[in-house]
């Protein structure tokens, strides 16, 4: 097993590295986490691996072999120069973790080293500092986030506030630790979020939802996005309908002040999807999904009550009036 290095979004570390593990255990049974600093986790595990998991992510913004890991200030300039030799080298300051005048002073001692900084163009090693480690990688693989963005709903044939950005979309489905080729539910499908980034990751859907006008819209959003053909789309009610086993489930129970509920309390709706939902998860199967941070202590409770471990949670902050909870649970 190799060394390899994980450069998480800032915005929230926390869901980062949530997804880096459960994305690591879909390719990688015996994979083992070393250390996270400010921003960069440090997982061992087989080389092809990261390739797969870089191309699924979300919250990972680029991962990459590891040279060496080096205290800041026991760092030798001559041996950082004999590891990264005549190679171009991008170089980045987690801001607010590591000494600004030592990097400097390191930095004039390697001035002769062919420098990109910024966020685009070709390098072939890295020199990261963090919490006053220096983490120097090569064969660096990053996402492209314009890619999300370009499917971001507001671009969408059929467009409701109600979507969710397809960074969440997608990190919910990797939360679901669901392998290429096996079964996703979403049985709150709405106008397609999850579905969509389903079928583009190559797994196979079926896609639930009760109001009639989002359905005919997110059968126009798979077909504009060429996956209608991954999956199945049903008009229904989730908590009455039955399926066979899935290999996971990712989804966003509705719960807004812009959702149609048809008369069912919230709390309601969240135990009638974990009661028929460990019915039909398959035995260690993930489920992710979203619930509101006021109804937390309810869906802990019915997580439990239904027979599920809760394996992990995140907050993930929205607006002043929204703070919504990240779950990760595991069929007992």
């Amino acid at each position: 097993m190799k060394t390899f290095y994980y450069l998480l979004r800032g915005d929230n570390e926390e869901i980062g590295f949530g997804e880096a593990r459960a994305l690591l255990s879909i390719y990688s049974g015996n994979y083992r986490f070393l250390n996270c600093y400010t921003s960069i986790c440090i997982f061992q595990h087989q080389e092809q691996i990261y390739e797969k998991v870089i191309r699924r992510s979300s919250f990972i913004k680029e991962a990459g072999i590891v040279d060496e890991i080096i205290d800041l200030y026991d760092a030798d300039p001559n041996y950082i120069k004999n590891i990264i030799g005549d190679n171009t080298v991008k170089v980045r300051v987690i801001k607010g973790t590591c000494s600004v005048d030592r990097i400097k002073e390191l930095l004039r001692e390697l001035f002769r080293l062919k420098r990109i900084y910024g966020k685009t163009g070709f390098y072939e090693k890295v020199l990261y500092c963090s919490e006053n480690k220096l983490i120097i990688g090569y064969n660096p693989l990053s996402i492209d986030s314009k890619e999300l963005d370009r499917r971001k709903p507001s671009l969408r044939p059929f467009f409701r506030s109600i979507a969710l950005k397809p960074s969440i979309a997608r990190l919910l489905i990797n939360l679901a630790r669901i392998r290429e080729g096996e079964v996703l539910l979403d049985p709150f499908a709405g106008t397609g979020s999850i579905p969509i980034e389903a079928g583009l990751l190559g797994l196979r859907y079926i896609a639930v939802e009760l109001d009639e006008e989002l359905v005919r819209g997110m059968k126009i959003n798979l077909e504009h996005y060429g996956v209608f053909n991954n999956g199945l789309v049903v008009h229904g009610d989730s908590t009455e309908l039955s399926y066979s086993v899935v290999d996971g489930i990712a989804t966003d129970p509705p719960y807004g002040r812009s959702t149609k509920t048809f008369g069912s309390k919230v709390i309601r709706i969240y135990n009638e999807f974990l009661n028929l939902a460990s019915n039909y998860i398959k035995k260690n199967g993930f489920i992710s999904f979203l619930a509101p941070l006021v109804i937390e202590d309810y869906v802990d409770e019915s997580i439990y009550r239904n027979d599920f471990i809760l394996y992990d949670k995140h907050y993930l902050y929205v607006h002043g009036g929204l703070t919504r909870v990240v779950y990760e649970v595991v069929k007992n």
